[in-house]
């Protein structure tokens, strides 16, 4: 799957791939800021992300936040993780839609969904904590016109506490996370498809 993916992109050039098909697997990074949004309170805190993807289609994440002791947000640290898809750049791909700008395609394509789980503990007792499933939604703009490059990530993650009863939670927990963080993309080539397609002679 993955050689004939290759072969067509060479047949076409630069045919808007943008290096994507340079390797299978595309792994990244990423560094920034998120903005806690509950139940009439709010409050920033330091993010760490790191993401595998299939070409750049399927993927997994993991998130970290950490709000660096600041008494004033409802939430101490957090960690998140599940699974991502970017529905639109294989189809546009195949559709030959990828004509340019670059940096135009590589942000559209950039369009993702997320689910997962989350885990949270919160201020200001070291026992209050919080779990439940997270939906998400992102963007990434790239700041070089290929796939493996740096980018500016927004993300949004919409949160359901499944928690039953959070009458000990001097504070809520949370309900949405706005992310926005700065990170890099790198292609290997690991043949993941590649290897199981070829049959023994």
């Amino acid at each position: 799957m993955v050689a004939g993916l290759l072969a067509s992109s060479d047949a076409y050039g630069n045919d808007g791939a943008y290096g994507r098909f340079d390797g299978d697997l595309t792994l990244s990074l990423e560094v920034g800021v998120s903005e806690t949004l509950s139940q009439s309170i709010e409050g920033e805190s330091i993010a760490a992300r790191a993401g595998a993807s299939y070409l750049q289609t399927i993927g997994l994440y993991a998130q970290y936040n950490d709000s660096l002791g600041l008494r004033a947000v409802p939430m101490r640290r957090a960690i998140s993780g599940g699974i991502e898809v970017k529905p639109l750049f294989l189809g546009r791909w195949s559709q030959h839609l990828e004509q340019g700008p670059a940096l135009l395609d590589l942000w559209l394509d950039s369009f993702a969904l997320g689910m997962g789980i989350y885990g949270a503990w919160l201020q200001p007792c070291q026992s209050c904590t919080d779990h439940g499933m997270e939906l998400s939604i992102g963007m990434e703009l790239p700041l070089l016109a290929h796939a493996s490059a740096p980018f500016i990530a927004l993300r949004g993650a919409a949160r359901w506490s499944l928690v039953d009863g959070p009458s000990d939670f001097s504070r809520p927990p949370a309900r949405a996370l706005l992310t926005l963080a700065i990170g890099y993309h790198h292609l290997f080539a690991t043949h993941i498809v590649d290897a199981a397609d070829r049959l023994p002679r």
